[in-house]
């Protein structure tokens, strides 16, 4: 559905394939090539890679690093070592999950999470969890997304429609829910947020009832 929105908006996608190189002559940006031959003209192009963590300066530390410093569920990595923000890697108290979230909401609460554990100590400790949540802007459509969908075997849409562009949606991994999206539609997405902080089986009991009470 997103897709079509950009269709309809002048962008051309191009998926399935690899940029390989950016093309330049006379000092000026003229295109892109990639994996299959094929160069995509541009004036200008802007690399959206993702991030790694930075945790080179910890090699021989002795705190244990992954895709991240790696955490307990506490946050708390060992040898009076606690991470919090982007760099941390814990599993989920629920799943069991490693995860890494780089967004700005999980680094205040991971940081506060750190603080209250730090001030309670070791034995007092207490898991740390959250829902991951972000959100997008995109031609007039606010989405938003809570926990993970990627990895997903299936979606069910709760309630609305794709073709009004104006629904919520469940992402499903092995009978157990493990993100919402809602597009236009923000107090329904909310109960399925508890779906997810769950990891409910699905089909939920009562899952529809709720997301129509709450619209209330």
């Amino acid at each position: 559905m997103l897709a079509e929105v950009h269709r309809e908006h002048g962008v051309r996608l191009v998926t399935g394939s690899r940029a390989v190189e950016v093309l330049r002559e006379r000092g000026r940006t003229v295109g892109v090539r990639l994996a299959t031959g094929r160069v995509v003209p541009a004036d200008a192009v802007l690399a959206g890679v993702g991030a790694r963590p930075n945790t080179e300066w910890l090699a021989g530390s002795g705190v244990p690093v992954g895709d991240g410093v790696d955490c307990d569920v506490c946050l708390y990595a060992g040898d009076d070592v606690w991470a919090a923000g982007d760099v941390a890697s814990w599993p989920d108290a629920v799943s069991g999950e490693r995860l890494r979230v780089e967004h700005r909401i999980n680094a205040t609460e991971q940081g506060q999470a750190v603080a209250r554990n730090i001030l309670a100590g070791r034995a007092s400790a207490t898991a740390f969890r959250t829902v991951p949540y972000f959100w997008s802007d995109q031609y007039g459509l606010r989405v938003q997304v809570y926990g993970r969908t990627r990895g997903a075997d299936a979606v069910h849409v709760v309630d609305g429609s794709t073709r009004q562009r104006r629904f919520t949606a469940v992402y499903v991994r092995d009978g157990h829910v493990v993100g919402a999206l809602g597009i236009g539609m923000f107090r329904p997405l909310r109960a399925l947020r508890e779906l997810v902080a769950a990891h409910a089986p699905w089909p939920a009991p009562h899952a529809e009832a709720a997301v129509l009470d709450r619209r209330g």
